[in-house]
Parts: C-alpha cells; structure tokens; sequence
C-alpha cells in the first residue's frame, strides 16, 4: 500500500485564510475611520462649548461680545493686556478657523455693540439634534451643523 503524505496547505485552502483575513482587514480599518471622524466631531463641540465660555467672560468683563474671534494659534485679547485664550482652536481636521458670526452682523462695539455670535461646525459623522432657531445663526443646510450662541 502506499501512502501519501501532504506536505503544506491547497490552494483553496490558502485562498480562504487570505480571503478571511481581508475581510477582517476591512472591517478593522473602517471601525477605525468612524472612531477618528468621531473623535474629531467630540473635539469640535468641545472647542465651541470652549469657546462659548471664553466669549462669555469677555463679555462679562467688557459688556459686548468681540466682532472677531483670531485665527488658529492666535490669542483672543481685548486689545490690550487681558489674554482670555492663549491659543484659538481649530478645525481638528483641518485647522481653520471655526465660523463665527457677529450680532447684528453691522455691530462695530463703538456706535454698535455686539449683543450676540453664533459659532458654528459641521460634523462629520455626528447627525445633530434639531437645535433652536437662534437670531444670531443662519438655518443650517445640513443636520451635521453643530451652533452655538449666547447662552
């Protein structure tokens, strides 16, 4: 009788494991894709709610509210020697600036003072809640526009 000995794996078999191991790849790397683009959307709403707080206490100090927030990096002053934020944030994505909208939109805080802002974002991947209609803000286009304004 004669006996034969395998020595190694078929093709199909080899075909299987690479075909298992490519789907698990897959499902790895688009796990991993909604985990950042959710981190990133956490830290823009963090940075808004941030920044609603420092916009607040500029406000407390000097009765209206900035007719420009400073690009990414820059530190928010009142002009002179109070730093009420040593670095803007940005877009985590991208770094740009985040919108701000004065109000009124003509305010100037010498003949017209801003009684109000709006920032805003857009998610990624975050579906936002419907938000009140805020006088400062534009209606969204989208559900992934995230705002806030003058508590």
């Amino acid at each position: 009788m004669m006996s034969t000995k395998s020595h190694g794996f078929s093709l199909i078999e080899v075909l299987v494991a690479v075909s298992i191991v490519a789907v698990l790849f897959g499902i790895s790397i688009s796990n991993y894709a909604a985990a950042q683009k959710s981190g990133r959307d956490t830290k823009r709403q963090t940075d808004l709610s941030n920044l609603q707080g420092v916009l607040e206490r500029y406000k407390a100090d000097k009765n209206y509210y900035p007719t420009v927030i400073p690009s990414p990096g820059v530190a928010l002053t009142d002009g002179g020697s109070r730093i009420y934020l040593t670095s803007t944030p940005g877009d985590p994505q991208t770094n740009l600036a985040y919108d701000f909208a004065k109000y009124p939109s003509t305010c100037n805080n010498t003949t017209i003072t801003c009684t109000n802002y709006c920032l805003s974002t857009t998610f990624e991947n975050k579906v936002v809640s419907p938000q009140p209609s805020y006088t400062a803000c534009s209606t969204p286009a989208t559900t992934k526009v995230y705002q806030v304004t003058a508590p």
